[in-house]
C-alpha cells in the first residue's frame, strides 16, 4: 500500500492505454536519437499530432523515462526494504 501511494503521483491523470505505451515511446525515441532515418512510426505520429519536431519530442519523452525511472527506483527500493525487514 506504501508503495502504491508512493507512485501513484507519478501515473495521476495518466490512463491505462498510455503507460502501456511507455516502453514503445522510449525505445523509438532511442532508436531515432541513434539514427534520425530510423522507422519509429509511433513518436513520429505524436510529433506530427502535437505540430512539435522530433527533436523536441524525443528530448521529452527521454527526459520523462529518466525522471519515471528514477522515481521507481527509489520508490521500489523502498518498497523492498521494508520487505526484507519482516523478512518477506
Amino acid at each position: 500500500e506504501v508503495f502504491t501511494a508512493s507512485v501513484s503521483h507519478l501515473l495521476s491523470g495518466i490512463s491505462q492505454i498510455e503507460r502501456d505505451t511507455f516502453s514503445d515511446q522510449k525505445s523509438e525515441a532511442l532508436r531515432w536519437k541513434e539514427d534520425p532515418h530510423a522507422e519509429v512510426p509511433f513518436i513520429r505520429g505524436l510529433a506530427e499530432a502535437r505540430g512539435i519536431t522530433m527533436e523536441v519530442l524525443v528530448e521529452k519523452i527521454i527526459i520523462k523515462a529518466a525522471i519515471y525511472q528514477e522515481a521507481l527506483a527509489l520508490a521500489l527500493g523502498t518498497k523492498h526494504k521494508a520487505e526484507d525487514e519482516v523478512g518477506l
